[in-house]
């Protein structure tokens, strides 16, 4: 059984442009998910890397290559989600059909 107790592992939002991600945060209008990583998929194209996952039934995917809001560092550039099977608490929002991702937790056992 894991512990309830979770660490911060990547404080994502360090750029003040994305402002409406950190008022997300800042005043808690975000959505939670917590839970196994499964269906994860890193893969190189052209040499960019791509990495998906769910948590749940939540998907998430993003690239260190294409600008968007949120966390985007894949496991090709040292990231923290990394195989299935990891515990992690993912503060999120959904916004024009994608889940960005504000912050990532880990399980302390």
């Amino acid at each position: 059984m894991y512990s309830e107790s979770f660490t911060t592992t990547w404080p994502i939002l360090k750029n003040r442009n994305e402002r409406q991600l950190n008022e997300a945060l800042r005043f808690n209008k975000y959505l939670l998910v917590e839970g196994e990583v499964k269906d994860y998929k890193l893969e190189k194209i052209n040499g960019q890397y791509f990495e998906s996952f769910r948590i749940n039934n939540v998907e998430f995917s993003y690239s260190d290559y294409v600008l968007k809001k949120g966390f985007h560092q894949t496991a090709g550039r040292k990231g923290p989600i990394n195989a299935n099977g990891q515990f992690l608490r993912i503060s999120y929002i959904s916004q024009e059909g994608e889940n960005l991702i504000l912050r990532i937790e880990t399980v302390v056992r």
